[in-house]
């Protein structure tokens, strides 16, 4: 049972059902809202009611034994009145988050036997192809995990920490994806295993390389966020889904299903960022001035995702199924798919998507 830690657990004698904070509602709060807020929040106000955290008590240990103090309002240019108002649409905490990807890493795991079992030919030309695609992809979906624990270390909400924890775990579960298909292909058809030096110097992998490293180099928690989900996630996980439909029509269909798989995560991270994103913009307080700094680092960080999309993007061209080269592809992504994110989360107005030089 839940407890108002501050009065035993007692509100007038009677048994609290539920956290302090919930008190008053007009609706139980679920399961996912009661394990999420308020998890690991610093006394300050994080409920338009509140003028101070409502479970009052010493700073974790954690804080005081380390000397580098808790998160604070201080930490991102992004403002909102009430950060732990935000929920994740995904309603994602850890008990479900373990179920379903248990659930995915069974199917991926029979499915790519089972295409195993087909002896499916991969074309010499989509293997090719691959080398120079998929093992270095790792790298890029390491800079995610580690520019997210920044994030999460400073973000001052529970409910937005959780939601980037999930998508850091995400992003992990992807590298070692990646590394497992990349030593099976190595295995089968050798050249799978120049990595890190295609990751250093192939000219393709270049602006994917700069991104992640500016990325990490980041301190407002906020700027991370619009710079790896609203940026690059949003233009370089297309580009991955394109290369999984490749897959299966170059009879690859061990990689298709497992890139397949790995995108079912990024609709979560979708989903979490655009509920965030439209929080922050309906602000009544705070809303045209979080306008103004997402348009600004959108400014900054979008040219540079096209660029990282424009680098390894037109390694698909003349690989066998691709009815369209990657101009077209691009065409679409940043003519049609782009401005449509961008409108689904109220910033239409904010960013020419195809005027990138």
């Amino acid at each position: 049972m839940n407890i108002d830690s501050g009065n035993n657990g007692r509100s007038g004698g009677r048994i609290e059902k539920t956290y302090v904070w919930h008190r008053g509602r007009k609706r139980r709060p679920s399961e996912y809202e009661e394990l999420t807020q308020f998890y690991s929040t610093p006394a300050v106000p994080f409920l338009p009611t509140q003028k101070s955290h409502p479970a009052v008590s010493p700073l974790p240990w954690h804080y005081t034994a380390t000397r580098i103090g808790p998160p604070d309002l201080e930490r991102s240019r992004l403002q909102c009145e009430a950060w732990e108002l935000f929920l994740d649409p995904n309603e994602t905490h850890y008990s479900n988050y373990v179920a379903i990807q248990w659930e995915k890493e069974r199917h991926v795991n029979e499915a790519q036997r089972d295409a195993e079992l087909l002896q499916t030919e991969p074309t010499s030309r989509w293997v090719q192809f691959l080398r120079r695609f998929l093992p270095p992809l790792r790298y890029s979906k390491w800079s995610r995990v580690t520019a997210l624990q920044y994030v999460i270390r400073f973000v001052p909400s529970s409910t937005v920490d959780a939601a980037v924890a999930f998508q850091a775990f995400d992003e992990l579960r992807a590298v070692q994806r990646i590394i497992r298909r990349s030593i099976e292909l190595q295995d089968r058809f050798g050249g799978f295993d120049d990595y890190r030096s295609a990751w250093l110097d192939g000219p393709e992998w270049q602006p994917a390389r700069e991104y992640a490293e500016r990325l990490n180099a980041l301190r407002d928690w906020g700027e991370i966020i619009v710079a790896c989900n609203l940026c690059l996630e949003a233009l370089i996980e297309p580009l991955v889904e394109e290369v999984g439909r490749l897959a299966a029509a170059n009879g690859d269909l061990a990689t298709s299903i497992m890139l397949g798989s790995l995108l079912t995560d990024e609709l979560r991270h979708r989903r979490w960022t655009d509920a965030f994103v439209k929080m922050l913009l309906e602000s009544e307080e705070f809303g045209e001035a979080n306008r103004e700094v997402i348009r600004e680092w959108l400014t900054l960080w979008y040219p540079r995702a096209v660029a990282v999309i424009r680098g390894i993007g037109p390694l698909i061209d003349g690989v066998a199924g691709s009815e369209r080269r990657y101009a077209a592809f691009e065409d679409d992504l940043l003519g049609k798919q782009y401005p449509a994110l961008l409108d689904r989360v109220g910033l239409s107005a904010s960013l020419d998507p195809v005027a990138v030089g």
